[in-house]
C-alpha cells in the first residue's frame, strides 16, 4: 500500500494538535539549507522531538543518504524553498518510490509550487494547487 502525505507543517497529522498519545516514530528529515526553509524546520524538529520521535537529520541529495533514509519509518521533506526535484538523480527518484512501494512514508510539506512537481514527477501524478484565500473585514 502506498502511503504519501502532502500536508503542510501546520497539520503534520502525527499528533500536533492532540491530547492523544503519539506512537514515537524514527523520521529522516531532509534538510538541506539551500532548499529547505530553515525559520519553520528547527521548529518542527523541536516539535517532532517533544513528541518523543527519533528525527535523523540529512541533507545530500546522494542515492545513498536517500538509501539510509529508508530505514527509518517516514521520510520527510519540509517546506522547500527551491524544489528539491531538479537536484533528485533518477536513481534517488527510484529509491523514494520503491520506499514509499512497499510501505514506507513519506511527508512532505510545502505549497504546491515546489511539493507538487516533486510528488507528480516521483508518482506519475497530476496534483495542482488550489489555494483560496480569505479576508475577514473588522
Amino acid at each position: 500500500m502506498k502511503k504519501l502525505l502532502l500536508l503542510s507543517v501546520i497539520s503534520l497529522g502525527i499528533g500536533l494538535g492532540s491530547n492523544s498519545p503519539v506512537q514515537a516514530a524514527t523520521i529522516a528529515l531532509f534538510n538541506n539549507p539551500y532548499y529547505i526553509a530553515q525559520n519553520t524546520t528547527k521548529n518542527l524538529i523541536n516539535i517532532l522531538k517533544s513528541f518523543g520521535h527519533q528525527v535523523n537529520i540529512f541533507t545530500s541529495f546522494e542515492p545513498s543518504a536517500w538509501q539510509n533514509a529508508t530505514k527509518n519509518q517516514l521520510i520527510f521533506i519540509p517546506d522547500q524553498v527551491y524544489s528539491i526535484l531538479p537536484a533528485l538523480s533518477l536513481e534517488t527518484q527510484n529509491i523514494i518510490k520503491n520506499y514509499v512501494a512497499t510501505g514506507g512514508g513519506l511527508i512532505g510539506g510545502a505549497t504546491g509550487d515546489t511539493a507538487f512537481p516533486v510528488f507528480n514527477a516521483l508518482f506519475g501524478w497530476n496534483l495542482e494547487e488550489n489555494l483560496v484565500l480569505q479576508t475577514q473585514v473588522c
